[in-house]
């Protein structure tokens, strides 16, 4: 039974040690389940036990444990036979449980937190990049709602809780960059929109003089531009399952039709239309499908469900328009 402890600390040390190590690597890189990460784990551990069986037997050896002196006949014995048994089960098991201190060890949700950020980082990504072809914007970002400067992933409320001012909205991959801001919420347009949960579509912003210009002071913050180039905006806030707003999604300058199909709605495509008009409720339909399956993402991530690719949605909306999300 003394060998089979030391196989089974071995064991489940090796398996613990590198499931975790895959998890933490390949599981975040290619997004494979802990499970997977667990049985890739294993076979390192079955691989590791045949090279080490040997060695563990020999030290066993060498602790001087007198070896029962009973003759073949004996050994034959069904009560022999069954005491080996259950000798060998019981010393594993203890190895077994032995085995499991990695786990006082490691940090169990690292590789969570690890592919949650990773995941978050394709999200701003894809609305930086993907999500404005798809309104003919000339900007478009995802900014959340956190409490300061030093945050920069997604409040999870457990409440509905009373909209209140301060805080910071935070963007990252501002113009497809590596570049993030914090700007403060205060009496913009997008700040307007975290606070109210209300949609805000507007257009003639370039035409706004004095104070009227402070509507697009946070525009300027984020992503270095001319306040007095900001010609129409559209910010669509995203809501949590209690209705508490938890990120903006803006869209900044309506350049083109987009590549939505259109036939579902009627779109001007007078390009004199898109400046002075700014955004069409089609394209603010555009933004809130997007808002929807943002707003699943973050719940999955509060419930460990499965996650929503926003790519996944952005190519729907591209082949098949705002019919096949409703």
């Amino acid at each position: 039974a003394i060998p089979f402890v030391g196989f089974g600390i071995m064991d489940n040390a090796i398996l613990i040690l590198a499931g975790d190590a895959i998890d933490n690597s390949l599981g975040v890189m290619f997004g494979i389940s802990t499970l997977c990460a667990a049985a890739l784990g294993n076979i390192i551990s079955d691989v590791a036990g045949v090279g080490l069986g040997t060695v563990i037997e020999d030290y066993c050896a060498r602790l001087g444990i007198p070896q029962p002196n009973l003759s073949q006949a004996q050994r034959q014995l069904r009560s022999v036979r069954f005491t080996n048994q259950f000798g060998c089960a019981f010393g594993l098991i203890i190895g077994c449980v032995i085995g499991m201190f990695p786990l006082l060890l490691l940090d169990a949700e690292k590789a969570e937190k690890a592919k949650d950020e990773l995941h978050l980082d394709d999200m701003f990504k894809d609305m930086v990049t993907e999500a404005k072809e798809l309104i003919g914007a000339e900007y478009t970002g995802l900014f959340l709602v956190v409490d300061d400067e030093t945050e920069t992933s997604p409040k999870m409320h457990t409440k509905r809780e009373k909209r209140r001012e301060g805080g910071c909205l935070y963007c990252k991959h501002i113009d497809g960059s590596d570049n993030h801001a914090h700007v403060p919420i205060g009496d913009g347009v997008l700040s307007s929109s975290a606070l109210s949960g209300m949609i805000a579509n507007v257009s003639g912003l370039d035409k706004m003089e004095g104070s009227e210009m402070n509507t697009c002071g946070d525009v300027a913050a984020a992503y270095g531009i001319d306040p007095k180039s900001v010609k129409s905006m559209a910010c669509i806030p995203v809501h949590d399952a209690l209705g508490n707003v938890v990120a903006v999604i803006q869209a900044i300058n309506k350049v083109g039709t987009g590549t939505v199909p259109s036939g579902q709605f009627l779109r001007r495509r007078n390009t004199m239309n898109w400046k002075e008009k700014g955004f069409t409720k089609e394209d603010v339909q555009v933004l809130q499908a997007l808002a929807t399956r943002i707003s699943i993402t973050f719940e999955g991530m509060q419930s460990e469900n499965e996650k929503v690719h926003l790519r996944d949605t952005i190519k729907i909306l591209k082949e098949h328009g705002t019919l096949q999300l409703q």
